[in-house]
């Protein structure tokens, strides 16, 4: 395995979640090789290209999940070739290991020991490593409580001398559920929630569960499945979307309309001139500028773009006061999504 260095290395805004936990403020996501709906096939050999691609250029944190079709497996592909053939580029002998973050996302039932500590060793077989750095764990039915056993036995293997897992995180969990849990279970890293200037439901009780628990959030769906760009200025209601975008596009019929969308995206224009970058750089940054959101997900687009000095630009984009006074003057002529959705992660359930 590569060698961890704690110590100092030239990345974009690593951030500290907890000690032997951290990671840059923008992850690859790995959700589109869940099912060949979301984009062409693509060769194996090429995903792990662009993952090469990906790490050698800073971006070292990787999410995916145990249901996210072959991605572990694929990971697990890419590991090794970094030990086949280590990466070459400027960062190169700065480079930390990979942070292999996935999820475990199991239908309800039995919650044991053994059947959690199976599951994990599965995903570790799977992506070619010693230990989990962040398992992310999600749960369908709130009305069984046995969500409390599986993340309760997840937190026991944190504390083996070898652990399989490092931290824990969850995943599209609401904000009450969020402090039942970390109100019984200690050192609770994360959640991922959707996030973006169209869905701003982080920004209320979710915030304030957070900061009273030291929990952070790691953001997907910040660029409404790519809507938020220039391409879609002065452009009729898309039609023959994929499905992210399917998704997102109704996020932003529920806020809004079509028309209030449109507004959004010129005044998102205009802010993106003035700092010399993109509306999704704006996008990134309005959510990565909130104090409880450690990173943006960036969803990897195999053998389609990659976008990563364009991505890494987010981080310089500046907002001012006045940048988000304008920014939130629109938002407020739409619905509150909390009202129409419920509170976050509620639309999985």
């Amino acid at each position: 395995m590569l060698q961890r260095r704690p110590s100092f290395h030239p990345l974009p805004q690593i951030i500290e979640v907890a000690p032997t936990l951290y990671f840059p403020r923008l992850l690859v996501g790995l959700w589109s090789l869940s099912s060949n709906r979301w984009n062409e096939p693509v060769a194996e050999h090429a995903v792990i290209n662009d993952l090469r691609q990906y790490y050698q250029n800073g971006m070292i944190g990787f999410d995916m999940a145990d249901i996210y079709g072959p991605a572990e497996k694929i990971y697990g592909s890419f590991i090794e070739s970094l030990k086949t053939n280590p990466p070459s580029s400027h960062l190169s002998s700065h480079l930390p290991q990979p942070v292999s973050m996935t999820k475990f996302v199991p239908r309800p039932g039995n919650m044991s020991m053994e059947v959690v500590k199976a599951a994990v060793e599965a995903s570790l077989s799977r992506m070619k490593v010693d230990y989990i750095d962040l398992i992310q764990f999600h749960w369908w039915d709130y009305s069984d409580k046995r969500y409390l056993d599986a993340i309760a036995n997840l937190h026991e293997l944190t504390k083996q001398n070898e652990p399989l897992v490092r931290h824990i995180g969850l995943t599209n969990f609401d904000s009450d559920r969020l402090e039942e849990i970390c109100s019984k279970v200690p050192n609770i890293r994360t959640n991922q929630v959707q996030f973006s200037i169209i869905d701003t439901r982080p920004e209320g009780k979710m915030r304030k569960v957070c900061e009273r628990y030291n929990v952070k959030l790691l953001t997907y769906g910040t660029f409404c499945g790519g809507l938020l760009s220039e391409k879609y200025i002065g452009q009729p209601t898309p039609q023959n979307l994929t499905p992210s975008q399917e998704k997102y596009l109704q996020s932003i019929l529920q806020w809004g309309s079509w028309d209030l969308f449109q507004e959004l995206l010129q005044l998102l224009n205009a802010i993106a001139n003035k700092h010399q970058c993109t509306i999704a750089n704006v996008a990134s940054k309005y959510v990565l500028r909130q104090p409880h959101v450690a990173a943006v997900i960036v969803g990897a687009r195999f053998g389609v773009a990659q976008h990563i000095e364009e991505n890494w630009k987010s981080l310089e984009c500046n907002l001012s006061d006045e940048d988000l006074e304008k920014i939130q003057s629109v938002q407020q002529k739409g619905r509150k999504l909390e009202d129409i959705v419920g509170d976050c992660g509620d639309e999985y359930r």
